[in-house]
């Protein structure tokens, strides 16, 4: 079985790009913008609210084998099952500590 391909520095670099992407505005809803709308007297319960926008995010784990079953084209994914477990995973870490 051949090995797989070393990633190229541009494929590295857009990588890093695409997950700066997603970081950047997630971070900011989840920390800056709650202490933002609190200086300007916005309900601590309307601030709670904000939390289910990172809803689909956390539900990727539930999409995620259907996606991968779809794209692979094999009945049963080659990356769903790993990206499942890795996402149980750092689901239960807080537990751990």
């Amino acid at each position: 079985m051949r090995a797989p391909d070393r990633p190229t520095p541009a494929q590295l670099v857009l990588l890093a790009s695409l997950y700066c992407a997603q970081g950047l505005p997630s971070g900011l809803v989840a920390h800056a913008m709650p202490v933002l709308l609190r200086q300007h007297g916005v309900d601590l319960a309307w601030i709670g609210l904000l939390k289910l926008l990172a809803l689909p995010w956390l539900l990727k784990v539930l999409w995620a084998p259907w996606i991968d079953r779809i794209s692979s084209g094999s009945p049963g994914g080659t990356t769903g099952a790993g990206y499942c477990r890795c996402k149980a995973g750092w689901g239960a870490w807080p537990c751990w500590r």
